[in-house]
């Protein structure tokens, strides 16, 4: 076993920077039955076999040597990104404090003084090097398990669609008997009025035959004018002149509601529109009560009040379910007859859509409990309690918000929030058409972004320029402070949460005294850490999306905002 881990170890290449000689010769021939030595006699010869084959995979660096000295070799080696990881103990005759806090702080993970003990020295060195082979496995696992985390996202998009496509279908199938009954009575009166029409039509070719026929006659007898008039009023010509326009219309008018069911369920149901888009909410409203028409006219009467509202920006598809949803829960929790109201507005930021029932109300004591998957207050076998809990993921995936308020006996109302702030036209109410022009642009920001995973680095700062921002990135958090200092004003430092040599909590304690107005806003793939445990500032979830990106940097430039408002007060 013991020939085995020497093996192992002989594997690791080690760099001695030195300008002694005897030094070199001295750690060189005790390390050589343990490791693969490379050495340099100055700086720049250090800096050359660092970025070379074979990589080193520790260096032991003297500080004092000419031209250049270790603390200036150890700058350029955590500048470059392909010698930024390799560690570095420096082994020095300067033994004072503050030399080894300088060395130290500017990324060595170790500080020996000279003369050492040999023992000592591989002790450190083993140590040293069992930590970067972790350090190594958990960047290898975390690339691992962000491309597995990004692929299980991915497959649960993918379910999430397929699930909502099937209560999609299996909503049109609880309202197929309505929905058929809505088709049939139009389609029943055109039947009708096509069988009168064509009767009217009969009776029509038969005074034009008549009138053909004594036409023929040279001269037109008396007789045959006489006839002609009574056939005329026989069959009510000057009746029909008027009443076929008007089945004609009603025929029409018959075929045209047929035409709007049909297309609204073919938008209700239709499985590929899952994309943010410009959405009508009154469209949306009217396409679902156009379909649960069936469902409501006989005990409900329905009242709208639909206020002045621009499109949003939305999943429309999915908020059309959430509209049907909820409007026959409001039908069915009213007994015999009453009302149904929805009112559209718009307050502050939002846009607001108010659904409410003169039914029987919900008890206070289920009121915390409504979301719950599978709760439901409705009788074995009428309901599966999973309504409320879709509709509030649906509104969330809109980036609104839902409340709830309910009084037993007198009613229940439901209000659906919707931030306007990517709307295309504030001022334009929803009219049915869509709109042409492209949401309103968000202030563009000076993003500096701290992250030492080189891919997710490269990922951000894509994202951020795809919305329109400027930004810098750096890769390692040590350096982060230096850097920042030297660009200038910055708007908002986006920082990944744990990083080697400084976590993310750490630098931002260490750069706000500096840039006291600078927001920050963590980005984390851990599931545990909190605001609260991030000093209180904004947390993004990895994976995301550039949406959720977006709006997390509103967030947290609008929350540094209002704290520096309060200090100023």
């Amino acid at each position: 076993m013991e020939s085995d881990k020497q093996s192992t170890e002989r594997q690791a290449t080690i760099l001695l920077v030195d300008d002694e000689s005897i030094n070199l010769s001295v750690f060189g021939q005790f390390l050589a039955p343990y490791y693969q030595v490379l050495v340099a006699t100055s700086g720049q010869r250090a800096l050359q076999l660092a970025g070379g084959a074979p990589k080193p995979d520790l260096i032991l660096l003297d500080v004092m040597m000419p031209d250049m000295d270790g603390y200036q070799v150890i700058g350029q080696l955590k500048a470059d990104p392909k010698t930024v990881d390799i560690p570095v103990i420096f082994v020095t005759a300067l033994t004072s404090d503050l030399e080894e806090e300088r060395g130290l702080s500017l990324g060595a993970v170790d500080y020996l003084y000279k003369p050492c003990h040999l023992s000592i020295l591989l002790a450190r060195i083993k140590t040293q090097l069992e930590l970067k082979n972790a350090r190594d496995w958990l960047k290898d696992q975390n690339a691992y398990l962000e491309t597995e985390v990004q692929r299980r996202h991915q497959e649960n998009e993918a379910v999430h669609l397929q699930l909502l496509q099937s209560e999609k279908l299996a909503a049109i199938g609880q309202l197929a008997a309505g929905i058929a009954h809505e088709i049939n009575n139009p389609i029943g009166f055109v039947n009708s009025n096509l069988n009168t029409l064509d009767s009217y039509l009969r009776d029509v070719f038969c005074v034009l035959d008549a009138s053909n026929a004594a036409l023929d006659e040279n001269p037109l007898s008396e007789d045959s004018l006489q006839s002609l008039r009574e056939l005329k009023q026989t069959k009510q010509l000057d009746y029909l002149r008027n009443d076929i326009p008007e089945l004609i219309a009603e025929s029409m008018e018959g075929l045209t509601r047929v035409r709007d069911i049909i297309q609204d369920l073919k938008d209700f149901a239709h499985a590929d529109k899952n994309e943010w888009e410009l959405g009508d909410l009154h469209k949306g409203l009217d396409s679902t009560l156009n379909i649960i028409a069936n469902e409501l006219k006989y005990h409900c009467t329905v009242h709208k009040q639909y206020g002045e509202i621009p499109q949003i920006y939305c999943l429309s598809s999915q908020l059309n379910q959430v509209f049907m949803n909820l409007l026959i829960n409001a039908a069915q929790s009213i007994e015999t007859k009453g009302d149904i109201h929805i009112r559209t507005g718009r307050a502050d930021q939002n846009v607001w859509v108010e659904i409410s029932d003169s039914g029987k109300g919900i008890a206070p004591e289920n009121l915390p409990r409504l979301f719950e998957p599978f709760f439901t207050t409705k009788p074995v076998g009428k309901g599966t309690g999973l309504g409320l809990s879709q509709i509030f993921g649906l509104v969330k995936q809109s980036s609104g918000e839902i409340a709830i308020a309910s009084t037993p006996g007198i009613g229940t109302t439901v209000t659906l929030y919707f931030p306007r702030d990517r709307s295309a036209a504030l001022d334009a109410p929803a009219t049915g058409s869509r709109a042409d022009t492209a949401p309103a642009d968000a202030p563009k920001l000076r993003i500096f972004v701290v992250e030492d995973d080189p891919r997710v680095l490269t990922a951000t700062m894509d994202a951020l320029a795809e919305i329109g921002h400027t930004a810098t990135g750096c890769s390692d958090p040590l350096r982060a402070p230096a850097e920042l200092a030297a660009l200038g004003p910055v708007d908002l430092i986006i920082s990944d949460v744990l990083m080697p040599g400084r976590t993310g909590p750490e630098l931002i304690a260490r750069i706000l005294p500096d840039h006291p107005h600078l927001a920050v806003l963590f980005v984390t793939g851990f599931a545990g850490e909190e605001a609260a445990d991030l000093g209180g500032h904004h947390v993004l979830r990895k994976p995301f999306t550039i949406a959720a990106l977006e709006r997390a940097i509103a967030d947290a430039v609008a929350r540094r905002g209002a704290e520096t408002a309060i200090a100023a007060e």
